[in-house]
This record gives structure tokens, C-alpha cells and sequence, in this order.
């Protein structure tokens, strides 16, 4: 296993250094592109969403990938993942979601310049620091004890430096009033709000995992989360009752903060 700490050249992102963010989430791919899930071709979606971020007004400098790449955790499936996200033509870093098989992903992935697996990525303002929630055979998330002291070592590290933070997780760490996703959230959330609490450097949380937009102050950090390439779970639902939209979020990150948009495809 291969993980990347990267420091990014943001040069061409002009004198104000300013750089430009994509997020997709929950692919949920299979190894038949025709093949659907709960009724939607989740191939054709994602193919959908890539069309519009190449198409889209601004054009990122990265994509990150918040998880659940593959559905059926099939070699099949990242490699469908792998030909639509190197269409792009920008680095994508990647991490895993509860319905990933990681030793697959990286398999595939590794055999493109592209597509990276993400530890930390580090630009001129903003360390953008990769946390693991992911348990083999669980849908909701846990820590990693080693996982976790890695990531609060590279977050003293980033807050020593000045930088402003972004955590990357695929779980959502605070609950969003629809049942059927809290109860599936990063359920041992002690240890990472109080490390939120104790390092205001961390401005962000960009989570996946939800299928659906929410935004959700916690103190002095905002956890963004993003939709689904596929389908979302309708919002306030006890139930697995979905709605039939899909989108992306773009980031702009500056010295002085950030700001999101949601592109709907």
C-alpha cells in the first residue's frame, strides 16, 4: 500500500495562488457497466458527472474522491472508475469508502500517473490531510488507533506551519437529522471533535458517505458533504427512499478561507 504525501505546484493557478477543487463522491460502480443500482446505471452518472466538471466554467486543479468508489468491490469496477477519471487530465487523489476493497483500488489505480491515493496533500495555504474511517465489514465508521495518530501528528505539523486545514474522511463526523444516514456516521467521533476543538487551523471537513448536500457548522470548522454520483437518500428518511439527482462540489481555497459551490449534472 502506497500513500502520497504531495506537495502540489500551484503556479499555474495564477498570483493569487488560489486553487481550484473538484469532490466527487460514492461512485458505487459495478463490474457490468450496464449494470444498476436500486434502478440507476451508476457507469452512465459518473460518466455524466465527469462530462460536466470538463465542461464546467472553471477548471479544477485536482479531484479529490471521498470513497465508495465500487459497489462489488470488483477489479471491473475501478478500472471503469480509473478509464472515466483519467478523462480529467488533472491529479485525482483517492480515498477509500466502507464499500471499498482497498487492495483492488490500489492495484488498478497504481498503474495510473493521474490517480493517487491520498495521505496529504500540501499546497502553498491549505494542507489537505487524508482521515481513515473505513472498518472491514462495517457501514458505519470507525478510527484507526495508528491511523488517528498519524493524522494528529500531520495536523500539528500543518498548524506548526501557519497552513489553514482540510480534513478528507469519507464519513460524516456530526449527525444530519436523517436517520437512516446517522446511523451509519462515524459513530467514535470523540477523539476527532475534540482534535477539531483544539486546532482552529482546521478549517474544513469534506466528507462523502451521505449521498446528499449538507453543510454543518461544528465550532470553528464547516463539514461539508458532498452528493453522490448516483442517486441521493431523500433527506430527513428513516427509510432507503431515494431521489433522482446527482452533483459535484467545486472549492475554491485562498489564503484568507474558501468557498463552495454545488454543481448539479
Amino acid at each position: 500500500m502506497t500513500l502520497y504525501s504531495v506537495e502540489m505546484d500551484v503556479s499555474a493557478a495564477g498570483a493569487n495562488r488560489n486553487i481550484v477543487v473538484a469532490q466527487i463522491t460514492d461512485l458505487h460502480l459495478l463490474a457490468d457497466r450496464e449494470s444498476e443500482l436500486m434502478g440507476y446505471c451508476t457507469y452512465s452518472m459518473l460518466s455524466d458527472t465527469v462530462d460536466a466538471i470538463l465542461e464546467h466554467d472553471t477548471r479544477p486543479d485536482v479531484c479529490l474522491l471521498t470513497g465508495d468508489i465500487s459497489q462489488d468491490e470488483s477489479v471491473e469496477s475501478y478500472e471503469l472508475a480509473r478509464c472515466e477519471l483519467e478523462r480529467l487530465g488533472i491529479p485525482v487523489f483517492w480515498i477509500p469508502g466502507n464499500h471499498d476493497e482497498r487492495g483492488g483500488a490500489e492495484t488498478v489505480f497504481g498503474a495510473s500517473e493521474n490517480i493517487r491515493r491520498l495521505t496529504k496533500l500540501v499546497t502553498a495555504d491549505w494542507d489537505f490531510i487524508y482521515l481513515d474511517t473505513c472498518r472491514q465489514g462495517a457501514g458505519e465508521g470507525y478510527l484507526n488507533d495508528r491511523d488517528f495518530e498519524r493524522f494528529v501528528s500531520e495536523v500539528e505539523a500543518s498548524t506548526g506551519g501557519g497552513k489553514n486545514i482540510a480534513v478528507v474522511m469519507h464519513h460524516h463526523p456530526v449527525p444530519t437529522q436523517t436517520p437512516l444516514l446517522d446511523g451509519y456516521m462515524l459513530l467514535d467521533n470523540e477523539r476527532l471533535l475534540k482534535t477539531l476543538d483544539d486546532h482552529r487551523q482546521v478549517k474544513l471537513v469534506i466528507c462523502g458517505h451521505v449521498h446528499g448536500d449538507y453543510r454543518i457548522r461544528y465550532g470553528n470548522q464547516m463539514i461539508e458533504m458532498c452528493p453522490a454520483t448516483c442517486f441521493q437518500w431523500e433527506k430527513g428518511t428513516s427509510t432507503m427512499t431515494t431521489e433522482n439527482w446527482r452533483g459535484f462540489r467545486v472549492f475554491e481555497f485562498s489564503p484568507s478561507g474558501y468557498r463552495s459551490a454545488l454543481i448539479l449534472v
